[in-house]
């Protein structure tokens, strides 16, 4: 089990290549991220979300998450 907490209608998940997990907490409009190794969940920069439901991660670390009714990066 993942040390996430709070989360309210959690929705989309991603791991990254260091082996972080990323998810969506459509709920609270906000975007996790949990460090491999880690207990403590750190809550990602994206500013004015609705209703986050799915992120992913590319090879260079960028975050993407579709955010209803848009998508930002």
């Amino acid at each position: 089990m993942l040390p996430f907490t709070g989360l309210k209608a959690p929705a989309g998940v991603a791991v990254d290549s260091s082996g972080a997990v990323y998810v969506c907490d459509a709920y609270n409009n906000r975007v996790l991220k949990l460090p491999a190794g880690a207990s403590t969940q750190i809550v990602l920069p994206f500013t004015e979300l609705v209703f986050p439901t799915a992120v992913a991660v590319d090879k260079t670390g960028a975050v993407y998450v579709s955010d209803s009714p848009r998508t930002r990066s």
